[in-house]
């Protein structure tokens, strides 16, 4: 129920941009939903738009930073990047992955110097549509070398829901690439250097 909230609230706030703007202004236009909520509510609703997203903002930074700390976390605990007994470290006091928090941290902030949001998108989230893609392609790969866990796991209308999951991923990698050549290939780069990182702890691990 709470998606599908979602979904209809989203269609209706499309729905009333386009009413409240010319489709000429919307196309070159910067900050969209701001110019209409000025448009629709006068300037009062352009700082209404402004303080939602930046609660919208903060709340998933908070959630990606307790989270995401735990993958260097859990990784440094299996001794799978440099300086794991740092990383794999809890703090006394509030059983924290503090090392990897402060990590993950530092990496945010360079990340956010590097460029404009744009150049984030371009860089990150094109990459993680990537993973998306393989992710949901290995539910193929699942269902064909292990068919006895099948009931294990349900994805409703296979195999439709995956392939037009796949696909639309392709899609935004596509785009991406054509559109932004340059930082699209730069966050495969960046991606690909954790490469010979893997293969040279896993042989000093064996």
């Amino acid at each position: 129920m709470g998606v599908i909230f979602v979904i209809i609230v989203y269609a209706i706030f499309n729905f009333a941009i386009f009413k409240a703007l010319p489709l000429d202004h919307i196309i070159s236009s910067d900050t969209v939903a701001a110019d209409a909520a000025v448009s629709l509510f006068g300037n009062g609703g352009a700082m209404f738009i402004s303080a939602g997203i930046m609660v919208s903002v903060f709340g998933a930074l908070n959630g990606f930073l307790m989270t995401g700390a735990r993958i260097p976390f859990s990784m440094g605990e299996n001794n799978m990047l440099p300086y794991s007994s740092v990383l794999s470290k809890v703090q006394t006091k509030f059983q924290t992955p503090a090392n990897s928090l402060i990590l993950e941290s530092i990496l945010a902030v360079i990340y956010i110097l590097s460029g404009t949001f744009d150049t984030l998108t371009d860089l990150l989230v094109f990459v993680l549509w990537i993973f998306f893609v393989m992710g949901v392609y290995g539910v193929f790969i699942l269902r064909k070398k292990y068919p006895e866990q099948k009931g294990l796991y349900k994805v409703p209308f296979y195999p439709i829901t995956p392939i037009f999951g796949i696909l639309g991923g392709a899609f935004v990698i596509v785009s991406t690439i054509i559109e932004h050549p340059v930082n699209s290939m730069i966050g495969i780069a960046i991606t690909l250097i954790g490469l010979p990182v893997y293969y040279y702890i896993r042989k000093k691990n064996k």
